[in-house]
């Protein structure tokens, strides 16, 4: 992927975050009443499920969960909500690796940027296709928590 084509692709996942129905601002309540990462102190924090982005993290697994056994028409109607959660997960994780001065290694960027390619490419899928690229993009999202959680533990928090 070309640099302009990655700069199209984050433009377009940025403005879908950015742009949520009211549905999707209200069912994002949740994700709202997450801690924001320059709100708490980072040191101390314990186990790794305590990091700002935790409850996010969280609604991202639980909304996976309900993914599970969905027609490829279900996908698609629940497509929505899903990029947004996706997208606001991609923003919040790396927001708070930028805040507590995380690089992001090779292996994060190339899922990162596979994550946002899915987001881009998944409205135009058929039901059937998106039944079969969901299992990758899951394994993908999951992927993503379980390297932000390595990261966290390393820095003791």
């Amino acid at each position: 992927m070309n640099a302009l084509s990655r700069t199209l692709t984050a433009a377009v996942v940025l403005s879908l975050a950015a742009c949520g129905s009211s549905e999707q601002v209200r069912s994002g309540a949740d994700a709202k009443a997450a801690p924001k990462a320059d709100s708490q102190p980072m040191a101390g924090m314990g186990d790794t499920n305590s990091s700002p982005s935790a409850a996010m993290i969280a609604q991202v697994e639980l909304h996976l969960k309900t993914l599970d056994g969905k027609t490829g028409d279900q996908l698609k109607a629940l497509l929505p909500e899903h990029r947004q959660l996706t997208a606001n997960l991609i923003a919040s994780l790396s927001d708070e690796m930028r805040k507590m001065n995380m690089p992001a290694d090779a292996a994060w960027t190339t899922v990162v940027d596979s994550l946002r390619q899915d987001l881009v490419r998944f409205p135009e899928m058929s039901p059937a296709e998106l039944t079969t690229a969901m299992a990758a993009h899951r394994g993908r999202v999951t992927r993503l928590i379980a390297m932000h959680r390595s990261m966290i533990a390393k820095m003791g928090m």
